[in-house]
């Protein structure tokens, strides 16, 4: 039975606009006060400030090609201060309303708009949405769904005008990033199966983008697979964090600490969309086949993915944007969609969706505030940082970016840092140490761990960090423009490489350039041995899996407050060890019990402390 008949344009518009106002809808306040995220801003923006429009159209800073992004940093450049966020957000909603027209055009279900809507809903109630909306960076994602719809088309006879539109979507996808690459061998499949060749120049423009970074100088990316991780991260963010987030986040850290059997959801992955294509047409078969393609592909590309057991249970969930919107859009929009597992299924995953989000908005909702204050701060003359998101990320408008100035030398003992004027009262100085062939840094010296701490960026505009915040570096003094730090505090130099800087905080570091990074190996065969006669470093004490009472330590020392050092440094004193010297958060990882009011925490967003290092007992001589 087909819904009730319109105009065909009249219904079409209805349907275009019923889909940008839950665009809007969605995240309001981004109309109004606009947004950096990530790279969108310390990446592309500060590129679009240094590069002319076609350099800029076409550089890759991040080893790959975006065209949108670099379109949207080089727009951002051109605005005002306090409105270059509004470049970024032309650009994305401008790609984020491709997906009604694309449906709309290829008469989708034979221009059923019921049908129509309820697969144009699904990429924004799937909860993977929130981090990829309305960023110019994360644009791609939404161009891969895109690409995939141009795939599931219908097959019927088309003119000239709907295969223009259709490949150009295919090639602005192509333009934007790899993923887009991924689909590549689906349309020449279809080609095949069809004997036509269209299918084939949509595939030629899907691998455009992959073979201009083969041609020049963009960087390649490694691939793995793991089956356990990639069994525990696809049974989450495709199904449990569609179906019921809260649950999802509960359960999360038990079944990472499981992870080894989640090899055993792989074929329950493979039943879920084998049971999806025998209810779908053609279209949705197509978009199944997209949706598994990218799944797989996705993950063995995916940045980060180390961590993921890690993080919460929707971290990174860019990644599966789009098989999660092509499959449950395929599930809900199928042949069968006025059935009523379908309609089920469709309830269940909007109102998760509107739980999520009422919880969990989009990323960066809130730092378009922080934007226009920072701007009008730097415009008074209060501070010559502007935050892209405070406290993570930010730059210098002027002067820009010094990279250079800082030099290391040492003598004995001492590692000297010099600086290019006299250190200022409140700097503190930040040691991280990363392996030399891993992504993951440490802090902590001298009892070195692993952070969820993660730096982004490019050397040539400026970097940003996320995660958890490092604690200053205290083997060190100052003398004059030189600090001096002590070489047995930091261990071992070769196989690692440091990241040594100065600021009253690690966002100002960064922001200002006032850090460098080297090699540790090749700075230790430049410098002096230390002497065997040194005094032994005192070690920190490491702490695994503090608890209270039998349950994890809570990131807050009370109810609340007193969160981070606070609560790592009274637990150490609660031990009879010194103060802490750093610490890692698991977030979302409830139960949790706080140590100086013994309160248990068992919702979702608890966060623990998961391992944390104490200074030694103070001795006599301390004293």
């Amino acid at each position: 039975m087909k819904s009730p008949q319109f105009s065909p344009r009249g219904s079409a518009a209805l349907l275009f606009a019923l889909y940008l106002a839950a665009t809007v809808a969605k995240a309001p306040a981004l109309f109004v006060t606009p947004r950096f995220w990530a790279e969108e801003g310390v990446v592309y923006f500060l590129q679009g400030r240094e590069l002319g429009f076609w350099e800029a159209l076409w550089a890759m800073p991040l080893g790959y090609l975006s065209l949108p992004a670099n379109l949207a940093g080089w727009l951002s450049a051109q605005l005002p201060l306090l409105h270059a966020p509004r470049g970024g957000l032309t650009v994305s909603l401008a790609i984020q309303l491709l997906l009604p027209w694309i449906v709309i055009a290829n008469r989708f279900f034979d221009g059923d708009r019921i049908r129509q809507a309820m697969l144009l809903a699904m990429p924004i109630v799937v909860i993977q949405s929130a981090e990829t909306w309305l960023n110019s960076i994360n644009g791609q994602f939404w161009l891969m769904i895109a690409a995939a719809l141009v795939l599931a088309a219908p097959t019927r006879p088309a003119g000239l005008h709907r295969h223009a539109l259709d490949a150009a979507v295919v090639a602005l996808a192509g333009l934007s990033g790899p993923g887009a690459a991924f689909l590549a061998p689906l349309f020449g499949l279809r080609a095949v199966i069809e004997r036509h060749g269209i299918w084939a120049i949509y595939a030629a423009l899907a691998s455009s983008g992959a073979v201009l970074v083969l041609l020049g100088d963009g960087a390649s990316r490694a691939l793995s697979f793991p089956p356990d991780l990639f069994g525990l991260a696809a049974g989450f963010q495709l199904v449990a964090n569609n179906v019921c987030i809260g649950c999802a986040l509960r359960s999360f850290p038990y079944a990472a600490a499981h992870q080894p059997w989640f090899v055993l959801a792989l074929p329950l992955l493979a039943g879920l969309y084998t049971w999806s294509w025998r209810r779908s047409d053609a279209s949705g078969r197509w978009m199944l086949t997209a949706s598994a393609t990218l799944l797989v592909l996705s993950f063995a590309s995916m940045l980060g993915k180390e961590l993921i057991a890690q993080l919460p249970a929707f971290a990174n969930s860019r990644y599966f944007f789009a098989p999660a919107a092509l499959l449950f859009g395929a599930l809900a929009a199928g042949r069968r969609a006025r059935a009523p597992v379908a309609l089920g299924i469709m309830a269940i995953v909007g109102a998760n969706g509107i739980v999520f989000a009422l919880f969990h908005p989009v990323v960066g909702i809130g730092d378009g505030h922080a934007w226009i204050e920072s701007v009008e701060a730097h415009r008074r003359g209060e501070t010559d940082i502007v935050f892209f998101n405070r406290p993570f990320c930010g730059f210098t408008p002027d002067p820009p970016m010094r990279t250079d100035g800082i030099a290391l030398h040492g003598d004995g003992a001492e590692l000297a840092l010099t600086l290019p004027r006299t250190v200022e009262r409140g700097t503190q100085v930040f040691v991280l140490r990363q392996t030399i062939g891993h992504e993951t840094w440490q802090t902590g010296a001298p009892a070195w761990r692993d952070a969820g701490l993660f730096l982004y960026g490019t050397p040539e505009y400026g970097r940003c960090f996320g995660g958890d915040f490092p604690r200053p570096f205290r083997a060190v003094r100052s003398d004059g423009p030189t600090l001096l730090l002590d070489r047995h505090a930091l261990g071992p130099m070769t196989g690692h490489r440091f990241l040594i800087g100065h600021g009253e905080r690690f966002a100002a570091m960064l922001a200002r350039g006032d850090y460098v990074i080297v090699d540790g190996t090749e700075l230790a065969a430049a410098l002096p041995p230390l002497s065997t006669h040194a005094p032994p470093t005192r070690q920190a004490v490491v702490i695994d899996a503090p608890r209270v009472d039998g349950t994890a330590l809570d990131a807050c020392a009370r109810w609340g407050a007193g969160c981070g050092f606070e609560a790592a440094d009274a637990f150490c004193a609660s031990r009879g060890l010194g103060p802490a010297v750093d610490y890692r958060i698991r977030y979302d990882a409830p139960p949790t019990r706080t140590l100086l009011d013994g309160k248990t925490c068992t919702a979702a967003h608890c966060d623990r402390i998961d391992w944390l290092a104490c200074a030694p007992a103070p001795t006599a001589s301390d004293r």
